[in-house]
């Protein structure tokens, strides 16, 4: 199925295959979708992710917006809870909801104020740990990679960058030949804000992706760096990265609770704290906006927090 796919997707971009004629969005959605991207800068991703969870929400309460009411909006919320898809999921349709509502409320179509009748999720932050690998998983990971391959040679880069300066699948999906600066030895990433940050290149990962590049990389007029190996030759789809990280766990025979690009990426984060790094220097490699989001980090330096924490009264410490 997944070789007669790309071949209709090949014979569609050279014009013999028609083009697939897309269902038509509610006039509501469509007005949402324009608002957000012009108002909001939302990315047309998140938003076909969102118009899901707003295609369920109109088939439940209906595609008028004024007989809309608080009962409904959370009968609907309620319902989705006990899907079982989880807390991820459960958060995105609160907040596609809710963003909805606000959108509805702010053309003046529906009660004011009703986006107000979205329930809040639980959750408690930073209550988890990040899943990581240790480094000598990382290293089963890249010395699993045959570099006299095409595909070896480009997994073996992907991983070394995910792997030291933490980029996620999507910077590797839209990393071109021109964000690297071969004399500085500085990798530029846009990431989710599209605001540039110019990175160090490490030595091990230049020398990989400079193997690619050179060596094994399909001539295609792409600036795309990452390219499919398979025909037809394409840049990589937002799915594809993971894809070829679960392969590398799969030669390097490493079974871990999660196989996705982000797992390197906290491994990145880990590895630096372990080394000295401080918080600050962590979130400037990740490009976190607020050294919040970095603070998550610092629960799996063990060795530290054993130093500072506390015996409970007349209770042995268990550390």
């Amino acid at each position: 199925m997944t070789g007669a796919r790309r071949f209709v997707e090949y014979l569609r971009t050279i014009g013999i295959a028609p083009q697939p004629k897309l269902p038509k969005e509610p006039r509501l959605i469509l007005g949402y979708r324009e608002y957000m991207i012009d108002h909001r800068g939302i990315s047309e991703k998140t938003l076909r992710y969102y118009a899901t969870h707003i295609k369920r929400f109109l088939i439940e309460l209906g595609d008028r917006p004024k007989f809309f009411t608080t009962n409904g909006v959370r009968a609907f919320i309620l319902a989705q809870t006990r899907l079982g898809k989880g807390l991820s999921f459960t958060q995105s349709v609160v907040k596609s909801t809710r963003s909805f509502l606000r959108y509805l409320s702010a053309q003046r179509v529906c009660t004011p104020g009703l986006e107000n009748a979205v329930p809040k999720v639980a959750r408690w932050r930073l209550s988890s740990l990040p899943r990581y690998l240790p480094a000598t998983d990382i290293r089963k990971l890249v010395i699993g990679c045959n570099v006299r391959t095409e595909i070896g040679a480009r997994d073996r880069a992907i991983l070394l960058l995910m792997s030291q300066l933490g980029l996620r699948a999507g910077d590797i999906r839209v990393l071109k030949l021109g964000d690297i600066d071969w004399k500085r030895s500085t990798v530029t990433v846009s990431g989710k804000s599209a605001r540039q940050v110019r990175l160090p290149l490490p030595q091990e990962s230049g020398d990989a992706l400079l193997r690619y590049v050179t060596r094994f990389r399909p001539r295609i007029t792409s600036e795309i760096i990452f390219l499919c190996c398979q025909t037809p030759i394409r840049p990589f789809s937002p799915s594809s990265v993971s894809a070829a990280i679960r392969q590398c766990f799969v030669r390097a025979g490493i079974k871990s609770p999660t196989q996705g690009g982000h797992c390197l990426r906290h491994s990145a984060a880990t590895q630096m704290l372990r080394d000295g790094a401080s918080l600050q220097d962590v979130a400037a490699m990740l490009r976190h906006a607020s050294l919040e989001t970095t603070m998550l980090y610092a629960k799996v330096d063990v060795t530290a927090l054993q130093q500072i924490s506390q015996s409970w009264p007349e209770v042995s410490s268990c550390l």
